[in-house]
């Protein structure tokens, strides 16, 4: 409390004024620098910075991963023979409507193996990761750090088909529909992540940060440095 005097000739007039600091402004003080502080921790941990520079490279990983995938399956498998039709790209996809024709011309006389054993083979790679995860998260409630390379691997499966679907959703047919009977099974794994092997913290880890940096990785890699580094070419 304090005091404002006012002399008026032989008069003076004083004013009290008194400020009231009570315990729940001050309290809603605290709280909301505890909040701030624990937003700036959130971002600026070792772990956060680990989860979005993975997920920044998300997209350049998936593509390149799946270019090794294909030529290592073509040098197994296939006796070279898409390495020697197709270039790889930044989508790591083959493409190139004159390369399918060839290709075709030559699953002719292959195997089914031959003919879709590389989808399948990826959708097996992604689903061996969700195992791995699963395995190392039944027993403990701990996520380590590096488990989150577990789930960027799984992801790919999801993220190829879900680019294939955006692609042929103008052609859709039943054979269509029917092929994406995987990515639904896989989709309902990736919810089992979120719900039973996230806790809190790794769920907020995913919204606010993973998935923000995937959506830069998917702008930078397809808009700029994919197409400049990995161009595609086609005959």
């Amino acid at each position: 409390m304090f005091s404002i005097k006012i002399k008026q000739g032989s008069h003076t007039l004083t004013i009290h004024l008194t400020y009231h600091f009570t315990k729940k402004s001050y309290l809603e003080n605290v709280n909301i620098k505890r909040m701030i502080s624990k937003i700036i921790s959130f971002f600026t941990t070792k772990q956060a910075l680990f989860i979005f520079i993975l997920f920044v490279l998300f997209f350049p990983l998936k593509t390149q991963f799946y270019n090794a995938f294909t030529y290592v399956f073509d040098q197994l498998f296939t006796d070279g023979i898409m390495t020697k039709i197709y270039t790889y790209n930044y989508f790591g996809e083959l493409l190139g409507c004159n390369e399918l024709m060839t290709l075709r011309a030559y699953e002719e006389t292959a195997n089914i193996f031959q003919k879709r054993g590389m989808y399948w083979l990826r959708m097996v790679i992604s689903g061996l990761f969700w195992l791995v995860l699963y395995l190392k998260t039944r027993k403990t409630n701990a996520f380590k750090t590096h488990y989150w390379i577990y789930v960027v691997i799984f992801a790919f499966y999801l993220a190829s088909e879900l680019e294939y679907f955006l692609t042929m959703i103008t052609y859709i047919n039943t054979e269509i529909v029917l092929s994406f009977v995987p990515f639904v099974i896989f989709f309902g794994l990736g919810i089992h992540i979120f719900f039973k092997i996230f806790g809190k913290k790794e769920r907020l880890q995913l919204v606010f940060i993973a998935f923000p940096a995937s959506v830069l990785s998917l702008f930078l890699w397809y808009a700029y440095l994919g197409p400049k580094l990995l161009p595609i070419i086609t005959s």
